[in-house]
């Protein structure tokens, strides 16, 4: 049975990562509306790229915009939970990130930052009690009735949302609404840190479909979802990651870039803004001392690829002063929404003898390839590195694909050795590919699972009636 399904997504950025789930359900005849909250900036041509080239190749999938509270709902709305999101900062687990504290302040009630060293003497009692305060006065009457109307309109089957967690989202509204007219709901999890380092969720789903096991958990622990609303799929983002060859041999690919192809190469992968602010200056103090270090280091290639959402300081003809053996690969950053993107990207990393970061979802794809991945501890990034949650899942003594280093000197020995021991550690990477991307199995796809998942979300039948939306019989009816 051909379902109608509405997608609210937070910007065009967000269609990368459900690219694969989106063509399954076009292909099985799914009508599926793309809707972004908003007129947010940043969605420029090439981040619509992605969206605009799905709907040429799909007609079943459209694109549009979700509209928003009204200014004064939406102020009022943001700002108290942005409140519970603050406060939740302030908890013990969190003592040691005061990067993700200072982002959250800003969405809090205005003045509330001043009473931070009150908030954090008084009981965790007290703070919770604030907390549910701040979460319900939002719910205090009906959902806005724009979006109530919006969602009639639709006439949809299911509603999903993604991410659900960033702040100051109109999505806990959506989901108030959908609640309201008996419309299935389900969150879509974005990416790998979206549970423990954006806001809470506020308003919980029919269904939450998340990667793993350890985010399984975490919607459960931070976020209050009944363990048997969860549904743990697999990464599909990565689907393609598991069946890609490089397009270009070992010489083609470093002579293209003016390398010697019989050198080791060294990938240094860029994180976003928030996590390493100014990277190329960080990027510079590196090299200096990897060419400052006997032995192979200092001949061996490096390629530095700047992360596609953070270009500052990559808009300069050379930020890395023309080092020898060192290659700003592509110069300014590339978003990798299509084949040839994804295929340079691909490339970088299978062409790598081993990947170096600060803290970036580039590594977790690193470890698809079988490249181990290495950084070192620095006070420069200590608030994004120990002081977010998810980068502990990546470190080696967690089952990780992360080596860490305490001490430049550490990692430098640590690049060493793993120059010696050679590029190829798929084995080593396979348990952590298999708990943290594709938890039912290697060979197994992700993407038609989570279409099997949206499918079965859809199709059931909620205690409200749905008097505005067309409601599909569950299976066994007899109904379709």
């Amino acid at each position: 049975m051909e379902l109608r399904i509405l997608w609210i997504m937070r910007s065009p950025v967000f269609v990368r990562n459900f690219e694969a789930v989106l063509r399954e359900l076009a292909r099985r005849g799914h009508a599926v509306h793309v809707a972004f909250e908003g007129d947010k900036e940043g969605q420029d041509d090439r981040q619509r790229g992605l969206i605009a080239e799905l709907a040429r190749a799909h007609p079943q999938i459209t694109v549009g915009t979700a509209p928003l509270p009204s200014r004064v709902r939406s102020v009022y709305g943001s700002r108290l939970r942005g409140t519970a999101d603050y406060l939740r900062y302030l908890e013990p687990r969190y003592a040691e990130a005061p990067a993700l504290r200072a982002r959250a302040r800003q969405y809090a009630l205005w003045g509330l930052g001043g009473l931070e060293p009150l908030l954090l003497r008084r009981s965790a009692r007290a703070r919770r009690a604030l907390s549910r305060v701040a979460r319900a006065l939002p719910r205090v009457g009906p959902a806005p009735r724009r979006l109530s109307r919006y969602l009639r309109g639709q006439r949809a089957d299911v509603l999903l949302v993604s991410p659900l967690t960033h702040f100051g989202s109109p999505q806990p509204d959506y989901l108030r609404a959908a609640r309201r007219l008996g419309l299935p709901s389900g969150l879509v999890l974005f990416s790998w840190d979206n549970l423990t380092n954006k806001g809470l969720m506020h308003e919980r789903p029919d269904r939450v479909i998340v990667w793993n096991e350890q985010q399984a958990r975490e919607a459960v622990e931070h976020h209050g979802v009944r363990p048997n609303r969860i549904d743990v799929t697999g990464a599909a983002t990565y689907d393609h990651w598991f069946r890609w060859q490089p397009s270009r041999d070992r010489d083609q690919f470093f002579s293209g870039l003016g390398l010697d192809p019989r050198r080791p190469c060294l990938l240094y992968l860029c994180s976003s803004g928030f996590i390493a602010r100014d990277e190329p200056a960080w990027i510079a103090e590196w090299l200096d001392a990897l060419r400052s270090t006997p032995g192979p280091l200092r001949e061996v290639n490096v390629i530095v690829r700047p992360h596609p959402l953070n270009a500052d300081g990559w808009d300069r003809d050379d930020p890395l002063g023309a080092r020898r053996g060192v290659r700003v690969f592509p110069a300014r950053g590339e978003d990798p929404t299509d084949e040839a993107a994804r295929q340079s990207y691909f490339d970088s990393i299978h062409h790598a003898t081993l990947v170096v970061g600060v803290n970036t979802t580039a590594l977790v794809e690193s470890a698809i390839v079988g490249r181990r991945s290495y950084t070192v501890r620095t006070a420069r990034f200590a608030a994004t590195q120990d002081g977010t949650l998810h980068f502990h899942q990546l470190r080696e003594r967690n089952g990780g694909p992360l080596r860490v280093a305490d001490s430049m000197a550490e990692h430098l020995a640590q690049l060493a050795q793993g120059l010696a021991d050679g590029p190829d550690q798929r084995q080593p990477l396979r348990r952590f590919v298999r708990r943290f991307v594709r938890p039912l199995g290697l060979d197994v796809e992700v993407a038609p699972i989570v279409a099997d998942r949206i499918e079965a979300l859809a199709r059931t039948v909620t205690d409200a009636k749905r008097p505005a939306c067309r409601v599909v019989p569950p299976p066994g009816s007899g109904g379709g």
